[in-house]
C-alpha cells in the first residue's frame, strides 16, 4: 500500500501487530523486525528508526480511515445523507482504531 511496496507494507502490518501486543515503548526494532519476517537491512533501508515506523503506520491508518470516509460519503445521494455517512463511518473506524488511538496517547 505505503508507496507500493510489499516489503514496506509487511514491516508496517508487522508494526501495528507489536505495537498492539507490547505498547509502543515496549516494542522494540528486533520484535517488528522478527514479527516482518525481514532482515535488519531491509527494516533500515524503509525507515529510520521505531518513531519513524510509528508515524508511517499513523499516515497509513490515517489514510486508510480517510478513504473508507470517502466511500460511505460518495454512496449517499442527499447532504442530509452524506453527513450521516461521515459521521457515522468516521465513529467506527475510531472504535475499531482504538489501539492506534491509544498508541498516539502513549507517544506523547
Amino acid at each position: 500500500m505505503s508507496n507500493d511496496d510489499p516489503k514496506r507494507d509487511a514491516i508496517l502490518t508487522a508494526a501495528i501487530e507489536v505495537f498492539a501486543r507490547y505498547g509502543l515503548r515496549k516494542t522494540t526494532m528486533g520484535d517488528i523486525i522478527r514479527e516482518a519476517g525481514v532482515s535488519r537491512a531491509t527494516v533500515y533501508k524503509h525507515f529510520a528508526d521505531k518513531d519513524d515506523i510509528f508515524d508511517a503506520v499513523v499516515r497509513r491508518e490515517m489514510l486508510e480511515m480517510l478513504a473508507e470516509d470517502l466511500l460511505a460519503v460518495e454512496r449517499e445521494t442527499t447532504t442530509r445523507g452524506r453527513l450521516r455517512a461521515a459521521i457515522t463511518t468516521h465513529s467506527e473506524l475510531i472504535r475499531k482504531k482504538v489501539n492506534l488511538l491509544r498508541l498516539t496517547k502513549e507517544r506523547f
